[in-house]
């Protein structure tokens, strides 16, 4: 028998550990009284009032929607330290949507990087031109980081050896 992955272990370990923590982030943003704390809300002069029901209620839905993401991390995550086929599969998927949602953070980095001094501004705004470059340079950082990151798991979790630790063990020969 092959000895275990311990990058796979790992890897699986910290997504367990992160995702419990955003797990009971997204049960107690849920459980927050969305439409009594949208109700004292400061209104814009000359703006419409937005309704704290529907603002609620549109918050509750992010908390479901990342709740569910969340469960889906962790459950994948377990199932990877078990090395269970199909955990494999969730995770190679769940790392290919975070390259796109990365890789999305990276596309406005580099628009904020190349736009940053070309933003429109309010007469008498602050100049908010050099934070706006700053704020673009740590996106591209970040968004690349986690691209390169999650790529490079991505192909670990493909290699022959790692997809070996997760075929089901075959049966013994012989008589019990």
């Amino acid at each position: 028998m092959e000895q275990r992955s311990t990058l796979v272990t790992v890897v699986g370990w910290i997504f367990i550990v992160l995702s419990g923590l955003f797990l009971l982030e997204s049960l107690m943003f849920l459980f927050m009284p969305m439409d009594r704390m949208f109700a004292n809300l400061p209104q814009q002069p000359g703006q419409p009032r937005m309704d704290p029901a529907l603002l609620g209620a549109f918050m509750h839905g992010m908390g479901i929607f990342f709740f569910l993401v969340t469960s889906w991390v962790l459950i994948s995550s377990i199932g990877l330290v078990r090395r269970k086929s199909w955990a494999r599969i969730s995770f190679l998927v769940m790392l290919g949507l975070g390259i796109a949602w990365n890789a999305l953070y990276l596309l406005i980095g580099i628009f904020m990087v190349a736009l940053g001094g070309h933003l429109p501004q309010q007469p008498g705004a602050p100049d908010m031109s050099v934070l706006s470059h700053f704020i673009g340079i740590f996106m591209l950082v970040w968004g690349g980081g986690f691209v390169a990151l999650f790529g490079w798991l991505m192909y670990v979790l493909n290699t022959e050896r790692i997809h070996r630790e997760f075929q089901p063990a075959a049966p013994a020969s012989g008589t019990p």
